[in-house]
């Protein structure tokens, strides 16, 4: 307990490249240093880590630079199906107003077909009730003529 607070001795001189090898790790003599006995281990650039090795919840070491990117080219990407989904919708909306006109003005035709025909059939029927009136008037003068000789 009394050594707790002590520092090894410093290091006398830098550790070869292999050091943590147990093949070139130096066996602790009385002549070297606590530093020299127990290299510490080399380590290497720490490369990105694949989905399945990131522990769950940690988000993707990305920079905020490159979520930003990735964020505004996905933007990009909606604003260009919008755009399209647009277009497509002005081009219907332009044929449904051709469509509409063009039953607007069918309408009007067929209104004023059917007005004519109405004039027609009147000045039929005013003809046929004409014909049938002057019909029976005949009718009944006859019979008129017959009540007279025959009663």
């Amino acid at each position: 307990m009394s050594g707790r607070n002590r520092l090894p001795h410093p290091r006398t001189s830098p550790p070869s490249a292999g050091a943590h090898h147990p093949s070139t790790t130096p066996t602790p003599t009385s002549s070297t240093t606590w530093w020299e006995a127990h290299p510490l281990p080399t380590y290497t650039t720490p490369t990105t880590p694949t989905p399945s090795e990131r522990p769950r919840g940690f988000p993707h070491p990305h920079s905020a630079a490159a979520m930003i990117e990735e964020r505004m080219a996905a933007q990009h990407e909606d604003v260009q199906v919008l755009l399209v989904d647009n277009q497509h919708l002005a081009a219907t909306h332009v044929a449904l107003k051709q469509e509409l006109a063009a039953a607007h003005h069918e309408l009007r035709r067929a209104s004023a077909a059917a007005g004519g025909l109405r004039v027609d059939r009147d000045a039929h029927l005013r003809e046929v009730a004409s014909t049938r009136f002057v019909t029976r008037d005949a009718c009944f003068g006859a019979a008129e003529a017959y009540r007279k000789q025959h009663c």
